[in-house]
């Protein structure tokens, strides 16, 4: 007599035993050396300052500079911490090579005031520091502007003007380290990232 076994066979979906991956943790943010990068926080007010010396020295009369209706800086800033410090945005030294460094745009706009009583611009200190020859390189724009009012039989009452620059220091980056500006030799072989713009408006 033949005997029959039945087998019964329980089928549990593999997924059932899955578990669920932890998250993985956080990046940590890249270390940069203090000579490399500045906190941005430390250049918005050389920039604010080297504005205010441009529109409260704008002269009277026909040799009068025209005044400035808004300044927009685009800064490339990283998200990184400098040796013993957390900081949040960062610019980097004018030169060197940052191009593979995460890099976002901050947009600095400044509502300018109204001139104040016209004053004698004088002559820079050397070196001459960030906001004092900002401030010449917005009256050198100016002239230019001046000059360009009129192009044959086209008047124009506003002109945007956009600069770009490079920010460079000695030593640590601290609150009482002179930050200088450059302007010139912007050449293809400097990193993009360290360098900065700013878009003036000028008009009555």
């Amino acid at each position: 007599m033949r005997k029959w076994f039945i087998i019964s066979l329980c089928l549990i979906p593999l997924n059932s035993f899955a578990q669920t991956a932890p998250p993985a943790p956080p990046q940590p943010l890249p270390v940069v050396s203090p000579q490399d990068a500045s906190p941005l926080d430390l250049i918005i007010p050389k920039v604010k300052d080297a504005l205010d010396l441009y529109q409260h020295n704008l002269g009277s009369g026909p040799d009068a500079l025209p005044p400035l209706t808004s300044a927009e800086f685009d800064f490339k800033t990283t998200t990184a911490k400098v040796v013993g410090f957390s900081v949040n945005l960062l610019i980097f030294k004018i030169g060197g090579s940052h191009e593979k460094d995460d890099v976002n745009e901050t947009t600095f706009t400044y509502s300018i005031p109204s001139p104040a009583p016209p004053a004698h611009l004088q002559s820079p200190k050397k070196p001459p520091t960030l906001t004092e020859q900002l401030a010449y390189t917005i009256q050198a724009a100016a002239l230019a502007v001046k000059t360009s009012k009129q192009l044959g039989p086209l008047s124009f009452s506003k002109f945007v003007v956009t600069v770009q620059f490079g920010v460079k220091w000695d030593g640590n980056i601290g609150a009482n380290v002179p930050i200088s500006l450059v302007t010139v030799g912007l050449s293809g072989d400097i990193s993009k990232n360290t360098v900065q713009s700013v878009k003036l408006t000028f008009g009555k």
